[in-house]
């Protein structure tokens, strides 16, 4: 499992830079929450991609089940990522008067926020082995 879970935080990292830089270079055009969402479904193609062929072992289910369950643990991050996301950007950095790259450290910090759950969510139902 700690092999595993370094290539998790690996595959999970490189998402989560993909998916900070893309907010970055959409939030240019649209509003901050909508830019967050944007970029967290396209860096969760990307971490279903490759947690497929390099963190998990093949599960033995439909690939069309299997993304659908990655989606659902991903759903459930995403909930947690924007809340702590937009939290952090709009009410809390705010009134501690944190403005350094304020957009960006919330960002990292809510896609950062639920790395062991979804880790542990992936492995026992996303790509769940079949007895």
């Amino acid at each position: 499992m700690p092999r595993t879970f370094l290539k998790f935080i690996f595959t999970g990292g490189s998402a989560a830079l993909l998916n900070v830089l893309l907010c970055k270079i959409i939030a240019l055009f649209l509003i901050y929450e909508i830019s967050v969402g944007i970029s967290y479904i396209i860096a969760m193609i990307y971490a279903y991609i490759v947690s497929k062929f390099i963190v998990f072992k093949p599960s033995q289910l439909p690939q069309a089940k299997e993304f659908g369950r990655f989606v659902i643990v991903n759903l459930i991050s995403a909930v947690v990522v924007w809340t702590v996301s937009v939290s952090l950007y709009r009410i809390i950095f705010p009134l501690i008067t944190f403005d350094w790259y304020a957009d960006t450290v919330a960002h990292i910090i809510g896609v950062c926020s639920p790395v062991y759950v979804s880790f542990i969510l992936h492995r026992n139902y996303s790509f769940q082995r079949q007895k």
